[in-house]
């Protein structure tokens, strides 16, 4: 604040500095010319009052005399006013104690003029009197001029007034200052004699109106930590009933192999317990892919081929849809390249495929589609810009009412048989978000069954992939 004042004081003295001195020095306008003129026409008038030749010498005397008491009362510098007088033919008729030496007629100076030709620079203004018997020349040297104006302008009486102002802004800007920052730091007060898990609005009716919009913004971001804790509370509690039947049931069935009574009993109690434990294994990991997809603020970018990609999941997931004997296909180019983020194509290729596997109809079929834009009535127009992954099923699908709650956390839609967490389509929203694309669910196969579509702006992952990230 302090550098802030000075800086304008300092850019306002050197605007008024050089005000000054353009209205001083101006041509034929500025104080300075105006003096000369002044006491031209002082010397003119008194010479038109045609005073004996014996008397001249005294007139000329008397206006010394004035000029001389200037200087002595520091009125004027040394070389700020002087006279020549001359007679109508150029001859001297006498000249002022301090005038310029070596000073010589100029027969063409006519009115304000500048003579550099001499020792020292000069500014004249010449007059003639009426009966042009005589003529005056004013003369001023042009570095009087500038010493006479800065004489005023740079004393340590005004620089001290300029330092004296500069010191009362500084104080009344601080003392605003202080008293505009008092609702901010009551606000602060308030803030901080909260309790950690007080996340409630701040009242705005009786805040000043210059902080209305920053309490509105803070309002608006503990609301939306309000609603992260409450997903974050809930998906605990999806997670500790997700966690709490699996672990009975191993519980129950070491306690039936620890009893068994025989090898066949104590055989198939630990297929049990094994088919438990790998449905937990699969649900920490998918729980690990999902807090990692979510934590992730900046992955890698790779150019990859997409229809090789997905061929790729499809053989991997051949035998769990031969087990429930369905038919697994592929429509798209042979070809597409694109830049996607590390294993984001993987997890959401793997999770859709899955997904319609675990809750398609059995004997049914599975349909995967990749296009450069929408490949079903169901979703809004696209621009041709984006590319859409699409898994298709026939199976007994979801109601459309559902459909927005799928990529929900552990839920599983309610009409789904078999064993599931529900986490597959959430790591397929957060793999997407990641692309920067979308997700949308919508009828399947013949208008039957799930389908569900991934989009993405080409453009927008090619300027993701910064080429350091490669």
């Amino acid at each position: 604040m302090l550098m802030a004042l000075l800086l304008a004081c300092t850019a306002l003295w050197a605007f008024i500095y050089f005000l000054g001195l353009y209205s001083t020095q101006a041509i034929e306008f500025g104080s300075f010319d105006r003096d000369m003129k002044g006491m031209a026409t002082a010397m003119v008038s008194t010479l038109d009052g045609r005073p004996p030749p014996q008397a001249i010498a005294h007139v000329l005397l008397g206006f010394d005399h004035l000029l001389e008491s200037y200087q002595k009362q520091k009125l004027v510098v040394d070389g700020y006013m002087a006279f020549h007088v001359w007679q109508e033919d150029g001859a001297p008729a006498g000249h002022s104690r301090h005038a310029p030496a070596g000073y010589r007629f100029q027969p063409d100076l006519s009115g304000f003029g500048d003579v550099t030709d001499g020792p020292t620079r000069l500014r004249v203004y010449t007059a003639w009197t009426a009966d042009r018997r005589y003529r005056v020349d004013i003369t001023q040297t042009l570095a009087s001029r500038q010493i006479q104006y800065d004489s005023v302008m740079l004393t340590p009486a005004s620089l001290g007034l300029l330092a004296a102002s500069l010191v009362v802004l500084w104080l009344l800007a601080l003392l605003t200052v202080q008293l505009g920052l008092r609702p901010l730091r009551r606000l602060s007060l308030e803030m901080s004699q909260r309790r950690a898990d007080d996340l409630q609005p701040v009242a705005t009716d009786k805040l000043d109106r210059e902080l209305v919009p920053v309490v509105q913004n803070l309002n608006q971001t503990l609301a939306r930590l309000r609603h992260l804790l409450d997903h974050e509370r809930n998906a605990l509690a999806d997670l500790a009933h997700e966690l709490r039947t699996p672990l009975a049931i191993m519980t129950h069935q070491i306690d039936t192999v620890r009893h068994a009574l025989d090898e066949p009993a104590r055989q198939a109690a630990a297929e049990r317990l094994e088919s438990v434990l790998q449905r937990t294994n699969r649900l920490v990991h998918q729980l690990l892919e999902l807090g990692r997809l979510q934590a992730t603020t900046e992955a890698h970018w790779d150019l990859r081929q997409l229809p090789d990609l997905v061929r790729e999941a499809l053989a991997e997931h051949a035998p769990m849809a031969a087990q429930r004997a369905m038919r697994l296909s592929y429509i798209g180019p042979d070809e597409l390249e694109c830049c996607v983020p590390g294993a984001t194509m993987e997890l959401i290729v793997d999770n859709l495929v899955r997904n319609a596997i675990r809750y398609g109809r059995h004997g049914g079929q599975i349909e995967v589609r990749l296009s450069p834009g929408p490949s079903t009535a169901d979703l809004p127009p696209w621009s041709p810009t984006l590319i859409e992954l699409t898994v298709l099923d026939d199976g007994p699908g979801v109601p459309p009412s559902e459909w927005p709650r799928l990529f929900e956390r552990f839920h599983r839609g309610s009409q789904a048989v078999g064993e599931g967490s529900g986490l597959g389509l959430a790591i397929v929203t957060s793999a997407a978000q990641q692309l920067g694309g979308q997700v949308h669910a919508h009828h399947g196969l013949n208008g039957a069954g799930l389908g569900v579509s991934v989009s993405w702006h080409v453009s927008s992952a090619t300027r993701s992939a910064d080429p350091q990230h490669r």
